[in-house]
């Protein structure tokens, strides 16, 4: 057998003392080993066999990262239900599509925020749909079940065996809808554990890695490498109680493995910059001075060239003086980090690798569950998503556009013959609809999303993240978005980094809050109009900037215009603001 549930069970018998999970509990972390986890999970079993629920039932799980997770995940898997997570920032018009078009027995829902923004769906919906809260003390209207009573009542004492079939649907995943709604994407046992596989050809997990669990599991970047692939190598996660309490937690957790997204990395990037420029001078002085010499020994370890003994002397000094203290933020363990969901900037990735993180960037869909190429531990190339997994095929079309075939690429979509016949054509290609190229070295680069791409009225293409990735790099500009298609030329929206504006503000005598009518002050537009031409001088002509305008908040997953990866849904934006763009066109 070569279920997920059977992999687990597998690394059970060999390690059931070792910890599977741990979850912060009165400031301490409460671990479950391999061999209680298990038995969880055929509780939960117990529970669905008692329910009368038969392989190919939906379950759906509505819940924030914790313990329960996989719990539910791995009890589904023993009997071949078929899990459906739901992101925790949907609104109710997307849990209403979702529940309709999978019709599921039972959900489980993790507090009372969720359970209440749960209880808004359509009640002909859910009516006749088992209820599960994890949290103690959820109330409502409905009828619902404590998982603790649950795992309290049933025994685990099973006649019935897991299946065995790897080829059905494990999960049906809802892709993040940046365009339109969303899509549910079926993926087998066989689809997830041969992707594991050949990941782990590239990069080696061990037994004794630990994994920060903060991405939504509900995304299938998460719920792949972060939840799945330490459960079936015997390693360890570790989850944050929330996305406030994250450097608390990491702190607590020690990881050695980080699974993340770029914007992440942008974040801590410039949180640290931040802090470096409120430092004295003769601090900074150091900390500059540090990074050349470490950086100067990286590069020459990439090379595979000599270092000089001196410089490699005075990088370990510096390295322990003062980058240590950057890992600390981290918890002070890190092996390695993984970015995936879009792209990283180079300058980014060698800068924590400088600093002794080295982060490895991959890249993949939902639909390919998920990853496609990863960078291998020991061969890797800044800028790049690395090699193509070894059990798939991958060409280029002469659109440019990526496409793959083979055992981790999905079958279909839910109950949408028409989206599948879309994506995957007569010869078993699924085109991904993004871009790019494959170097001399093997290494795949993207190059921009098919759907993306800017088409000016005067016939030149344009990809906007390339202008994106390069406006978000610099200190005052938090996000961008840019703007142009069938247009003569390009315009952006601008939301600045308010804390860094506020400070160049208060040096040069600028009045200045975070209401829109500050942002129409002529010295802060200028100051940005000419920062913005300094970071495209580079670009084309046809890739400049005509027109700006600042924006007083974040694009944000409350208004719907972020996906649960943190990936701008760009109708959504353009349709919030409307009423601005066009008035650059008049």
């Amino acid at each position: 057998m070569n279920t997920i549930y059977s992999r687990f069970l597998s690394i059970c018998s060999h390690r059931p003392k070792h910890t599977a999970l741990a979850y912060l509990h009165m400031g301490i972390y409460r671990k479950i080993s391999y061999s209680k986890l298990n038995d969880l999970v055929l509780k939960l079993v117990d529970y669905f066999i008692s329910l009368e629920y038969k392989e190919g039932d939906r379950v759906i799980i509505f819940s924030e990262n914790r313990w329960e997770w996989p719990v539910v995940d791995l009890a589904c898997n023993y009997l071949g239900l078929v899990v459906v997570p739901i992101h925790t920032t949907y609104g109710v018009k997307y849990i209403d599509y979702i529940i309709s078009e999978t019709s599921p027995k039972c959900v489980f829902v993790s507090d009372q925020k969720l359970f209440d923004q749960f209880s808004k769906v359509k009640k002909e919906l859910i009516n006749n749909i088992n209820i599960v809260v994890f949290d103690i003390g959820v109330s409502g209207d409905h009828n619902i079940e404590y998982f603790r009573d649950i795992l309290e009542k049933y025994k685990g004492k099973l006649e019935i065996s897991p299946i065995s079939d790897d080829n059905k649907i494990s999960t049906i995943i809802y892709t993040s809808g940046t365009t339109g709604m969303p899509k549910g994407v079926c993926l087998t046992n066989k689809n997830i554990t041969t992707n594991i596989d050949n990941v782990l050809k590239y990069v080696p997990i061990l037994h004794t890695d630990r994994f920060f669990s903060f991405l939504p599991l509900s995304h299938v970047l998460e719920r792949v490498a972060g939840q799945m692939t330490p459960l079936l190598v015997g390693a360890s996660i570790y989850y944050s109680r929330n996305p406030k309490t994250i450097i608390d937690d990491i702190k607590r957790a020690k990881p050695t493995i980080f699974v993340s997204v770029p914007r992440i990395f942008d974040r801590i990037f410039d949180k640290i910059h931040d802090n470096l420029r409120n430092s004295s001078k003769l601090k900074q002085k150091i900390f500059y001075k540090a990074l050349r010499m470490t950086s100067k020994a990286k590069s020459c370890r990439r090379k595979h060239e000599s270092i000089n003994i001196l410089c490699k002397f005075r990088a370990k000094i510096f390295d322990k003086l003062v980058f240590s203290k950057i890992r600390h933020i981290f918890g002070g363990n890190l092996r390695l980090a993984i970015s995936g969901g879009s792209s990283l900037d180079k300058k980014i990735a060698k800068f924590f690798e400088d600093v002794g993180i080295k982060v490895l960037e991959g890249y993949g869909l939902t639909e390919t569950s998920p990853i496609i190429s990863v960078n291998k531990a020991n061969e890797y190339k800044f800028g790049t998503v690395g090699f193509v997994l070894s059990n798939l095929e991958l060409k280029i079309n002469e659109e440019k556009e990526i496409v793959v075939r083979g055992e981790s690429v999905m079958n279909k979509y839910w109950n949408d013959d028409l989206s599948t016949s879309a994506v995957i054509d007569n010869d078993g290609w699924f085109h991904t609809g993004d871009l790019g190229f494959v170097d001399k070295e093997g290494y795949l680069n993207i190059i921009g999303r098919k759907k993306e791409i800017i088409v000016l009225s005067t016939g030149k293409n344009i990809v906007p993240s390339n202008i994106e990735n390069a406006l978000n790099f610099d200190k005052y500009i938090n996000q961008s978005i840019v703007i142009g298609n069938n247009r003569k030329f390009l315009t952006a929206l601008i939301v600045p980094d308010f804390e860094e504006l506020s400070i160049y503000c208060e040096k040069n005598n600028i009045k200045h809050d975070e209401s829109i009518e500050s942002f129409r002050d002529e010295f802060i537009y200028k100051f940005f109009k000419d920062r913005i031409n300094f970071i495209l001088k580079d670009f084309s002509d046809y890739e400049q900037i005509i027109n700006f305008y600042l924006l007083d908040r974040e694009f944000d997953q409350e208004h719907d215009e972020l996906t649960p990866t943190l990936k701008l849904k760009r109708e959504k934006i353009v349709e919030h603001f409307n009423n601005i763009i066009n008035k650059f066109y008049k």
